[in-house]
């Protein structure tokens, strides 16, 4: 549809086109809708009803498409019911439609492809929403407050679940899709009744284990095909032992926080993440073994745990966050891989932290780098060159092959299922091939046997 034109001048917007201002955009030839009054509530003082944003309208005399929705641009406008936003619009910024307290319903258009943080925040009383496949990441909050909310359908193209995004909606209880989210931040759907209608234990949604209902158990283990630990997952002194699967790819920020009891944790080898403060205060932690698949070690990351004796950072490591190993005043040794020059320092990774005769391992290629190194050279004179390249073997124990850390007739059934073809032996990253012949056989199953018959 095409609307007439209004110029204004000496406003904050480029022109009102039947009742809604718009700015024009860098390109000279799309649109983002805008708030009439800045920075006030509510934005528009005359919206009522149902609001349509059009696809295209009309700037002198030519067609220009609706491609955004602006921040804050309908923000507290109380009297709007519905929402329909045209097949033009891409993005729909933050706090667009916060506080928008009477709408029942949002359509979206087909093109959509940001939903803002806080976008839709306190609308309490829309009761269903229905997220377009082009969505691939919901960024915090945008439905926060919205207390009639009962149902939700997510696309599959959704990966990621933003913080609190559906804090306070303690009435939601049907959510369909959402089976790709691969990563979730604090509280996205603990505030729901979703979340509260699912068995004691481990709750998952999607490829994310988000957290515990119910009692907090001595041993966690997380189940396979999971690829992500979610933000805050548990906090508990009860929790000894952590089995996780070899699928895993990232532990969330604060997800085992202050777990003080929690044993050694054998990081599985496709990990590429450990999130900011993911292991603080873990101390009973007396050895931290970093896979040479991960990237990121986290602010904070295994800061307080104190009783850490023996580090290794893993080769593929590119960043390591301020204080991520603040106050871990028990290391006498660390085994770091990594060209010093590939990696990314934050703050004081060790400060408050190793002993003067903590002794630095290196590989003897880039020991005068490390020598050099800001924050690195603290470790002079105890840098010493005495590392080679780590053999590729899979990470934990031998016979292991589904990655749960315990070897038994499973570990068998994986095998056979590799050899009958249903499974690809890449599954698991090369534990299927126990003995180390590069090729998996029958072989392997007679040293699972073995193992198991304490032979081996």
């Amino acid at each position: 549809m095409l609307l007439s034109l209004t110029f204004v001048t000496g406003s904050a917007y480029d022109y009102m086109i039947n009742g809604l201002c718009y700015n024009l955009n860098e390109d000279g030839n799309t649109l983002t809708v805008v708030a009439e009054r800045e920075n006030r509530t509510p934005s528009y003082n005359s919206l009522s009803g149902d609001l349509v944003i059009p696809r295209m309208v009309l700037v002198d005399n030519r067609p220009c498409t609706v491609t955004a929705v602006g921040r804050d641009a309908f923000y507290g406008c109380a009297e709007i019911t519905s929402i329909t936003i045209g097949d033009g619009v891409a993005d729909v910024g933050n706090f667009a439609f916060k506080e928008c307290k009477k709408v029942t319903s949002v359509t979206f258009g087909r093109n959509v492809k940001r939903i803002g943080y806080n976008c839709f925040a306190k609308c309490i009383a829309l009761t269903s929403i229905e997220i377009p496949s082009p969505v691939a990441i919901l960024e915090g909050e945008t439905f926060a407050g919205c207390k009639a909310l009962t149902s939700v359908t997510l696309p599959s193209t959704l990966t990621e679940l933003g913080e609190g995004e559906f804090d306070d909606c303690s009435k939601l209880e049907t959510i369909i899709g959402g089976e790709n989210v691969v990563r979730s931040g604090r509280d996205a759907l603990s505030d729901t009744k979703w979340f509260y209608n699912q068995p004691n234990g481990i709750v998952y949604f999607g490829k994310v284990a988000l957290g515990i209902r119910g009692d907090i158990p001595e041993t966690i283990t997380i189940k396979e095909g999971i690829v992500a630990v979610g933000d805050y997952f548990v906090c508990s002194n009860y929790v000894y032992h952590l089995n996780l699967p070899s699928s895993l790819k990232e532990i969330g920020n604060h997800g085992f926080e202050a777990c003080r009891n929690l044993n050694n944790v054998t990081f599985p080898a496709n990990l590429e993440v450990i999130g900011e403060m993911a292991f603080d205060a873990a101390m009973a932690f007396t050895e931290v073994d970093i896979p040479d698949n991960v990237t990121t070690i986290g602010g904070n990351a295994f800061s307080r745990s104190n009783a850490i004796e023996k580090l290794t950072i893993g080769k593929g490591v590119t960043m390591i966050d301020r204080y991520a190993f603040t106050s871990c005043t028990g290391i006498k040794h660390i085994y770091s891989y990594p060209d010093p020059d590939d990696v990314t320092l934050g703050r004081d990774i060790f400060s408050y932290g190793p002993s003067s005769d903590c002794v630095l391992h290196v590989k003897s290629s880039l020991l005068e780098k490390y020598q050099t190194a800001d924050q690195w050279k603290k470790f002079m004179p105890n840098i010493v060159g005495d590392l080679e390249d780590r053999p590729d073997v899979p990470a934990g124990k031998k016979g292991d092959v589904n990655g749960d850390n315990a070897v038994t007739a499973a570990d068998i059934s994986c095998i056979v299922n590799v050899l009958a073809g249903l499974e690809a032996a890449e599954t698991y990253q090369g534990r299927a091939d126990v003995n180390r012949d590069n090729a998996v056989t029958a072989a392997d199953i007679s040293s699972v046997v073995n193992i198991l018959a304490g032979l081996e």
